[in-house]
């Protein structure tokens, strides 16, 4: 049986490059296979293992610090983040392994869908690291201004590279129907050249934001409580997200094309977790300087975070 459908992929591959030269009428060389039945599933049904089992660990600390708190802007930027990543995962599988399910004119709604809701993870993920910098910044309202241009920016282009290379892509029969109905063709070669556009966009992005936490905290370490459990967690995390992401990005732009695809699903799931985990590991750090009456500085007044309700009061909109 295994033999069978090894040798039925493999019969596949070249249909696939006979296919895409008859579609187009031109070479297949010119031509590129980006989802269909491939390796990619493995990695997408890892990065969704990988999510579930830290949301396993961390519901928990979730119901505490967010669903039995005063709901906040942070609140709903924490859920809409966790469960897009979610949903965004789950199509991106059903489109990847499970296309046999549906017809082939389903192949282009299935795929957006994944990538709109992938897009607006992202967003989300971005406010959040956007609102650490402008919380570190004492929410002056000049960086607020920088802040928000850099970020329309960044979203902006994304969308408009997402927006034209959706003009190039095409889906074709399935030559083995039961390897799934969806073949995904991007019949212009220099959509890969806009997809490093993107991660190099990124870069640049989370480089920015990453000197202006260390320029800004460098320059208020001697003046605020060192001690302070919060400052602590906030310097440690940022740092982490940003090296991790700058590296995965690294990755994205060094590998060739072809691996492109193996890469975008996990760097996403991780990168949620990481952002999620931010604001539950603040909220933490707030209740626990609370409860230690560690003074309260610039950052832990602009975090606020909500803590359940029978052991705080009011509370503002925060992280």
């Amino acid at each position: 049986m295994g033999d069978s459908v090894l040798t039925d992929y493999l019969n596949w591959s070249q249909i696939v490059h006979y296919t895409e030269g008859e579609y187009t009428g031109v070479d297949s060389r010119e031509t590129s296979t980006h989802d269909s039945v491939s390796s990619s599933g493995l990695f997408e049904v890892a990065s969704l293992a990988l999510l579930t089992y830290d949301y396993v660990l961390t519901l928990r600390t979730e119901v505490e610090l967010v669903w039995r708190s005063r709901w906040s802007f942070g609140s709903v930027l924490f859920l809409l983040t966790r469960y897009t990543t979610f949903a965004g995962s789950i199509l991106k599988i059903i489109y990847s392994q499970r296309s046999d399910l549906f017809e082939k004119h389903l192949c282009g709604t299935l795929y957006r869908s994944s990538i709109y809701v992938m897009i607006g993870s992202v967003i989300m993920i971005e406010v959040i690291i956007v609102m650490r910098v402008y919380a570190l910044w004492g929410r002056s309202r000049r960086m607020l201004v920088c802040l928000v241009g850099l970020t329309s920016c960044t979203i902006v282009s994304t969308l408009v590279v997402f927006f034209i290379s959706q003009e190039d892509n095409t889906w074709v029969e399935n030559p083995i129907p039961r390897l799934g109905s969806c073949i995904f063709l991007s019949l212009n070669v220099a959509n890969s050249l806009r997809v490093y556009g993107v991660f190099i966009a990124l870069m640049i992005f989370q480089f920015v934001l990453i000197v202006l936490t260390l320029w800004k905290g460098i320059a208020q370490w001697r003046l605020m409580n060192r001690r302070s459990h919060l400052l602590k967690i906030f310097y440690r995390d940022g740092i982490f997200y940003f090296v991790s992401l700058s590296l995965a990005n690294c990755l994205n732009i060094v590998y060739s094309k072809d691996a492109i695809i193996y890469l975008i699903e996990p760097q996403r799931v991780v990168q949620s977790i990481l952002a999620t985990r931010m604001i539950i590991n603040l909220r933490e750090a707030h209740m626990i300087n609370r409860q230690e009456g560690t003074p309260a500085d610039t950052l832990a007044s602009f975090v606020q975070a909500s803590v359940p309700a029978s052991t705080s009061g009011p509370s503002r909109d925060g992280l």
